[in-house]
């Protein structure tokens, strides 16, 4: 009979029934990549050939896989051969020897005497300290006392490693691991080491133990500790290399690291495992880019970042990589998966290889094969598969070594009982199941599947067990039969990662000439390791103390076949690069050094920023200018680099040259700020003696008013008028005119203030503003921002009218409120409700309370903090207006109806995203309530929040008014139709008080012509499958559903409208590998009880129009996320069960459907098939999947 497989109701009891076996061959399936390739291959496996290698596995040994490390061939070490060995590697008593500073490990002796002697905190340290990694080391010893357990005071021994004890600097750090040991000279062998992990700094340079020893054990004669008044201390530090301080990579291990740009460490150690693939990188070498755009093509990207890695001589920067990838900032501050990435850039650089002569490197390198098959145990029938593969994917969890996870992979799962094999013909049998590999490329990618799924907690997990790999890898048992060379594999990259499930960092160790001399990269940093660093510390577990949980695994594994050694690490020399590549990227390298030397240059210049009078008179504010930021200083000012020491006569002769005007027509006035915060023309003193950098005291950036002579015909060739610092100032005014709510200035004029009456400005002020001449004006100096006092009377001299008046001083100037009003056009003629001020001291203080209010649309494409988005608009507002006002004044600029604006307020921030909150509609505060104050009453809602201190909001332009959208819920949905696969957007917004109904007969109207309604059902979605169905009768207000899960509309197909007692709808989902790694569209499917596994497969590639290639590569399962064997893959004789239901459905209104628990799952990778079926829709709650866009 028939397996059948259990399809649950959601409040039904749930059951598993896979095998462990089936569990297994999951959880080592091959990788997305290497299912890319899927066509059969002309393969096959008879009765004989499938014993024979049963019963080679079953004698296989750990020993026959885990190999020891030997020396590589002469071929590969000699002078000038084959492997391209930098000029600075060391031999193995090159790398042992004392005297090399920057070795990664060292020991300390420290002999103390007089320990009788010894006083409390007195520091003993050892001398001369022993050098590791270049930074000095030593032992500090000294008597402690401290609290016991039992409150009494105790004196111990305490025992201190310490790093650059003498050094001051703030900014070196450097992590080092050491065994600190007293020595017993008695008894050695109760001499009793303790381990410390610390990473050193300035603050924290010594680390070890306040307690190692109690004193008075230490002293007693018979412990054996002292001798002679004298203890022996020992140390051995095994250091990473240093940050922070003058590390050159290059000199010392012959190699240069790759700058991070935030969070890209794990490209970094791709990167470098990749550039020491040299036949790799000889092939991307040869890549045609001539002509290319160098922004948007990677090959050329990874060909710059090659060539600088082989003859630059410090790190190297990949943002024109990333570039060339079409991220932006926010994905180089994004972690992804190391794996994920190496898949997306080798088949990125394979697919661009294509049509070139070195077409088909990346499948010659990488590219092994295997055979699925099944066997009959009773019957002669035998099924198989060939597929391809780029890597293998070994799990962790549970195991001890690579020979596990291999021995798990080619694990054999028998099928019997209910679970026997429809072999057509021969009718259901026992048969056995399983993979052999057929072929092991060159290079072999191990992805080591640390990370998993915990269903408790619904999250991923990192696993950090204790997990070997070997330095020589025996891969000939796991082969269906022997190949031309064996498949004995050398450690040539580990890639490690430090860190959790919600990140980490990654550093790489390369065994970079195949001959066990290993360098660790980490970012910038490159240093010469021992082997033990590079391979048994990265084995994961615990400490050996066994107290801390080692965070610090091996993640990933390059193994280079032994017997191709010669061919993948063949030499690259200059030669290998073309000409015209070379040539390329040194001009760009010439170029970089040339802006470079540019920007070194600048230091011997000072940035003159020249404003002349014209540029003045737009100016509406405080001042006479607005601070402007550094993009922006063009629009107003004239920007000239002027060597320091220049004397005046060459600055006026540039100046001349620039502006057409003789020297003695010009007249230069320092912008100098004052106290109070205003910025001020004022004199110049420049005497042949000062050079220009004297003149601007040290300031590089040297802002002046550059005052030319008027152009009058008559006057052509006289100079500007001379100025007498002891009997005049230079005074600047601005004209304040009350019907139109303005200031604008006006011009300048030298005065005589001890002479002249204020009344006497009159006639020029008149003439300056273009208004008829009158001594009806009021006349104020500003002498802040925001600040005006008036003249005390305009019949006193113009010292005395105001208080302490000098050069660079502002005079704003108005006809009095009573000549205005007599005007038509004056504010209150014209009847206007808005607000007048009358006097230009009103208007000013008034203006302190403008600030200008960035508006933002809040559905365009969000933009890093900091980063102004392309659409925004700043508007000048009042800190007085309420959101009304507000509204009305962006609703004019926007030319839309005010009352469909909404505002929104950001309530928090991080780097890249912003969480925003509406504002109501009853809010009655200002926008300084909002801002900065305490939040009044609302009528409605206080959405106030007291930190908001950003001047930014976020709007909305509404298709119904804001009061009106406010009592309606919005909901932003996915129309799935399933009868054409499509989904489209729709904006719905019903009643909060509404229910479910309401939101579907409102969705209604987004349907096509022709559509029925009544087909209409709201699915709730969970992390891309379906979940549950959504009975018309639930209130809307119910709908909050926690992160992983959103809501779908399906335009559901006529069959599955109803159901009988011996159907029911179960969700279909796509995964890759693993369950959780859902993406695609989740659709429901009516089964039928005791419907064939092989219909079920007939009727989804119908609906999915799936072609037999296609078919070839996905693996159908039914997936049951309770059961412990949560996978179980489908064979054609498989039948489905249908749990039976305990109740009906409520009021008959839904069709009967399974829970998201249990699914049929569609395994493939999200590139083997249609790209319908693997793009990642937008309720795809995982981390952002990496894309190369170019």
């Amino acid at each position: 009979m028939a397996r059948t497989l259990d399809v649950e109701m959601v409040e039904e009891e749930r059951q598993a029934t896979k095998t462990p076996q089936s569990a297994a061959m999951s959880a080592a399936s091959p990788s997305p990549m290497a299912q890319q390739p899927s066509t059969p291959a002309p393969l096959t496996m008879d009765v004989s050939q499938i014993a024979h290698c049963v019963e080679r596995l079953k004698k296989l040994t750990e020993a026959d896989v885990m190999l020891d490390f030997k020396p590589a061939s002469n071929s590969l070490t000699r002078s000038g051969g084959v492997v391209n060995a930098p000029s600075g590697q060391m031999s193995d008593e090159e790398m042992d020897v004392d005297s090399d500073d920057f070795r990664s490990h060292g020991y300390l002796r420290y002999v103390a005497t007089g320990v009788s002697k010894w006083k409390d905190q007195q520091h003993n340290l050892s001398d001369p300290p022993v050098m590791v990694r270049n930074m000095p080391w030593r032992i500090l010893l000294m008597p402690r006392v401290q609290n016991s357990a039992d409150g009494t005071m105790q004196r111990t021994l305490g025992f201190f490693l310490q790093c650059n004890g003498e050094n001051e600097s703030s900014t070196w750090s450097i992590s080092a691991s050491a065994e600190l040991t007293v020595v017993n000279q008695i008894h050695p062998e109760k001499s009793n080491p303790r381990r410390i992990n610390h990473v050193f700094y300035n603050k924290e340079n010594d680390w070890g133990y306040s307690n190692f020893l109690s004193w008075k054990e230490l002293v007693d004669p018979t412990k054996g500790w002292v001798k002679d008044d004298t203890i022996i201390a020992e140390c051995k530090v095994n250091a990473e290399a240093p940050h922070g301080v003058d590390w050159d990579s290059k000199r010392l291990t012959g190699f240069v690291g790759l700058k991070n740009q935030g969070a890209t460490c794990y490209m970094n150690s791709l990167l470098q495992s990749l550039y020491f693939l040299n036949k790799l990188r000889k092939a991307v070498y040869q890549m045609p880019t001539e002509g290319e755009d160098s922004s948007k093509n990677v090959p050329l990207a990874l060909q710059r970042v090659f060539y600088e890695l082989q003859t630059s001589q410090k790190s190297v920067g990949t943002k024109k990589l990333t570039r060339s990838f079409g991220w932006d900032n926010l994905d180089s501050f994004m972690q992804h998966d190391v794996q994920e990435l190496t898949r997306v850039l080798l088949d990125n650089i394979e697919t661009k290889m294509k049509g070139s002569h070195v077409q088909g490197v990346i499948p010659e390198l990488f590219e092994g094969k295997m055979l699925s098959y099944i066997k009959c145990k009773n019957v002669d029938y035998i099924s198989s598969r060939g597929e391809s593969f780029y890597d293998i994917q070994l799990s962790v969890k549970g195991k001890k070594s690579v020979y596990e996870s291999f021995k798990e992979y080619v694990a054999i799962e028998t099928m019997d009982g209910d679970n026997k094999y429809d072999a057509g013909g021969h009718g259901l049998q026992d048969a056995e199941k399983g993979v052999i590999f057929t072929h092991f490329p060159p290079v072999l990618h191990l992805h080591l599947m640390r990370f998993s799924f915990d269903y408790n907690t619904e999250q991923n997990i990192k696993i950090n067990d204790r997990y070997e790999f070997p330095q020589r890898l025996n891969l000939d048992p796991f082969l269906k039969e022997p190949e031309a060379t064996p498949a004995v594999y050398v450690l040539h990259a580990v890639l490690v990662h430090t860190g959790d499930n919600h990140g980490g960092h990654y550093v790489v160790y390369i065994n970079h000439a195949g001959n066990n001399r290993w360098c660790k990269f980490d970012d910038e940093v490159v240093s010469r390791c021992l082997p033990k660093e590079a391979v048994q510390s990265n084995y994961g577990g615990t400490d050996e103390d066994n107290t801390v949980r080692n965070c610090t695994n091996a993640y990933m594994l390059v193994y280079l076949r032994e017997s191709l050694l010669e061919d993948v690490l063949c030499p690259v020399d200059d030669e290998d690069i073309p000409l015209e590549l070379k040539d390329r990227l040194e001009e760009e390298r010439n170029q970089e050094a040339f802006r470079r030397r540019e920007r070194e240059e600048a230091a011997n210049y000072v940035n003159v920023s020249v404003v002349r009078e014209e540029a003045l008179f737009s100016h509406s504010q405080c001042d006479l200018i607005s601070p402007i930021p550094a993009n922006e200083l063009g629009s107003r000012f004239t920007e000239f680099k002027i060597r320091k020491e220049a004397k005046y006569e060459d600055v006026m002769k540039i100046l001349s040259e620039s502006f057409g005007y003789p020297e003695n027509q010009m007249r230069i006035w320092p912008i100098c700020g004052r106290d109070n915060q205003t910025s001020r023309p004022a004199e110049l003193e420049w005497d042949n003696s000062k050079v220009l950098i004297e003149v601007t005291e040290q300031d590089p950036n040297w802002k002046v008013f550059l005052e030319l002579k008027p152009i009058v015909m008559s006057e052509l060739n006289k100079p500007l008028p001379p100025f007498n610092k002891n009997d005049q100032i230079c005074l600047f005014f601005k004209y304040f005119d009350p019907a139109e709510q303005k200031v604008a200035y006006v011009g300048h004029m030298y005065v005589h203030h001890k002479k002249m009456k204020v009344r006497d400005l009159f006639p020029d002020l008149c003439k300056m503003a273009g208004i008829p001449p009158t001594n009806d004006i009021l006349i104020f100096e500003e002498v802040r921002h925001f600040t005006l006092e008036k003249a005390k009377d305009i019949n006193l001299k113009i010292s005395e009218a105001f208080e302490d008046l000098m050069t660079g001083d502002i005079l704003v100037f108005q006809k009095s409120p009573a000549s205005v009003l007599e005007e038509p056009t004056s504010p209150g003629a014209t009847g206007e409700e808005e607000e007048v001020l009358w006097t230009a001291k009103e208007f000013f203080r008034n203006m302190g309370s403008n600030m200008d209010i960035t508006f933002t649309d809040k559905n365009s494409p969000p933009t890093p903090t900091g980063v102004i988005s392309p659409t925004s608009i700043t508007l000048t507002c009042n800190q007085k207006w309420n959101i009304h006002k507000v509204c009305q004044v962006l609703g004019k600029y926007l030319q839309v109806d005010p009352e469909h604006i909404q505002l929104h307020k950001i309530v928090r921030r991080d780097n890249f995203t912003e969480q925003t909150s509406p504002i109501m509609s009853g809010y009655e505060g200002t926008l300084k309530d909002l801002f900065f104050g305490h939040p009044p009453q609302v009528r409605n809602r206080n959405l106030y929040h007291p930190h908001q201190t950003a001047r930014k909001l976020l709007y909305e332009v509404l298709e119904m008014k804001v009061h009106e959208f406010e009592a309606r819920k919005k909901f932003i949905l996915s129309l799935y139709d399933y009868e054409n696969r499509e989904e489209r957007e729709v904006s719905l917004f019903p009643l909060k008080s509404g229910k479910v109904a309401d939101l579907l007969v409102e969705a209604a109207a987004h349907l096509k012509p022709g559509e029925d309604p009544a087909r209409l059902r709201l699915i709730d979605i969970h992390t891309n499958k379906c979940h549950s169905i959504y009975d018309p009768e639930v209130p809307l207000e119910q709908l909050h559903l926690p992160p992983g899960r959103s809501l779908r509309l399906d335009y559901f197909p006529l069959d599955q409208m109803k159901t009988a007692e011996d159907e029911m709808l179960v969700g279909v989902a796509h995964y890759s590998k693993e369950i959780y790694n859902l993406f695609g569209n989740p659709f429901y499917l009516l089964v039928k009880a005791n419907e064939t596994f092989a219909n079920i497969k007939e009727r989804i590639s119908k609906y999915l129009d799936l072609s037999e290639k296609d078919l070839e590569k996905i693996k159908f399962t039914l997936v049951n996320t309770t059961s412990p064997n949560a996978v179980q893959p489908f064979d054609g004789g498989d039948s489905i069960k249908l749990a039976r239901q305990k109740e009906p459905s409520v009021g008959n209104r839904l069709p009967r459907h399974a829970n998201s628990s249990t699914y049929i799952g569609l395994d493939h990778s999200t590139k083997s098939v249609k790209p319908a079926l693997a793009s990642r829709t937008r309720f795809q709650h995982h981390e952002k999947s990496i894309q190369i866009l170019n």
